[in-house]
């Protein structure tokens, strides 16, 4: 039974397999995570006796990890109430994270979206952070999230912009410009700070631009 209640049925794993297991639920596309994300891929179907613990010692052990590091923790925003959103992309924070060593194609920054009710996060690599750019990232996330009611920016002159707000306005988005502390903004900066740290893992990893890692072929 897992986690939430529901029982599944997990494939116990012979031991000349679990080092591989191991390293598929921590590297490569699994992205490197910390040991509780980790334990999760892990046990959604696979097991065997003292597992966790193997885990553990695996992902504290990972020499690409060591050699990147975590992020220093930041200044710790008073607690607010957050109001609950129910309905899916209606409301979406969006930023800019970068910039990035410049990939063959030219990128140098992440256009990141995030929707406030799923937390499901997008992100589109971009030239530069100027208006037409960030217009062209904005329709592409669309694409794929649908047009919200609610776009949350910080203050940057790429979100408040004649042209932003002209193209915002024509299809009914309401803007809100967020202050510096700002609850709902924190889910998207813990994405930043997870995409600079997966990024830095997956090209040392690889050797690949980071371009390649945010969209694999």
């Amino acid at each position: 039974m897992d986690k939430t209640g529901v029982e599944r049925l997990l494939l116990v794993v012979p031991k000349k397999y679990r080092n591989d297991l191991k390293a598929f639920c921590h590297e490569g596309t699994s992205g490197h995570l910390g040991v509780t994300k980790t334990k999760d891929i892990f046990s959604r179907h696979l097991f065997w006796p003292q597992c966790y613990k193997e885990i553990e010692d695996y992902v504290r052990s990972c020499d690409r990890c060591q050699r990147v590091g975590k992020p220093f923790d930041k200044k710790k925003a008073p607690m607010k109430v957050v109001p609950v959103i129910q309905e899916v992309f209606s409301k979406i924070n969006v930023d800019a994270c970068g910039p990035f060593p410049a990939t063959p194609s030219g990128k140098r920054y992440l256009m990141t979206a995030m929707c406030l009710s799923s937390k499901y996060p997008d992100a589109v690599p971009v030239e530069d952070i100027t208006s037409v750019t960030v217009v062209d990232a904005l329709l592409q996330i669309f694409s794929r999230m649908g047009f919200p009611k609610v776009l949350q920016s910080d203050q940057g002159s790429y979100f408040t912009s004649a042209l932003s707000t002209t193209f915002l306005e024509k299809f009914g988005i309401k803007v809100v410009h967020s202050a510096v502390y700002y609850p709902q903004s924190n889910a998207i900066e813990r994405f930043h700070r997870t995409v600079k740290r997966v990024l830095k893992v997956l090209c040392l990893e690889s050797g690949s631009d980071w371009e390649q890692a945010i969209y694999p072929a």
